[in-house]
């Protein structure tokens, strides 16, 4: 069994592995909150690239400076989500919120509407031009090292994905007083021990469960 986030996020981690941390949480938080939440940290350096570049466009700043905000922000989240360096309590919330319609192109539309609008097609590339930099040197550069010297520390090749459910669950955990280490015992793998937190998901939300069953 695979585990996926509810919009189709694959994460490289053991099934049981995910659901014996997840099953600390329960009934509290339940798997759907868990996965929800990893979606939304993924997303956080899109929703502060798409904030700032909204808020550029509002005050008609130059193309080029647009551009170079936009690369900021969109870094700057990478670099959150990459450390867990969640300073601003609200921000994890957000993502999620925003997670929730992201991937039918709807902000991609705000943003190229709303620059055509008010400053013309040039602010509108110098945004995607920043935005997509700084993604790709997240991604490739940033997100390279970071799998390698997960790799050495743990003999796993953990992405950006896996990196971030971890994240979700430590900060549900810290609102719970639950244990933050992510390493689970031989006893809480136990299929009878996290089951239940699975069964919750099928019922309240059959489709995520059957996409984990099914793949």
């Amino acid at each position: 069994m695979t585990v996926y986030t509810p919009r189709g996020l694959r994460l490289r981690v053991k099934a049981d592995h995910a659901f014996a941390l997840m099953a600390r949480l329960y009934p509290k938080v339940d798997a759907f909150k868990v996965l929800k939440m990893t979606e939304g940290l993924e997303l956080i350096p899109s929703l502060l690239g798409t904030v700032t570049g909204l808020v550029c466009f509002a005050f008609r700043l130059d193309p080029f400076f647009i551009g170079v905000f936009a690369f900021m922000a969109t870094g700057i989240g990478g670099l959150i989500t990459s450390y867990g360096f969640y300073i601003f309590p609200g921000i994890p919330t957000l993502g999620v919120w925003y997670s929730y319609f992201h991937g039918f192109g709807l902000y991609s539309a705000i943003i190229a509407v709303t620059g055509l609008l008010l400053l013309g097609w040039k602010a509108v590339i110098f945004f995607f031009i920043g935005r997509i930099l700084a993604t790709l040197i997240d991604n490739h550069i940033f997100g390279f090292i970071e799998m390698k010297l997960m790799h050495k520390l743990t003999g796993l090749a953990y992405t950006s994905s896996e990196r971030n459910f971890f994240n979700a669950y430590r900060l549900h955990a810290n609102k719970l007083g639950k244990d933050l280490n992510f390493t689970v015992t031989d006893e809480e793998v136990r299929e009878e021990n996290w089951k239940p937190v699975y069964e919750d998901l099928v019922m309240k939300w059959p489709k995520v469960a059957s996409r984990c069953d099914n793949k």
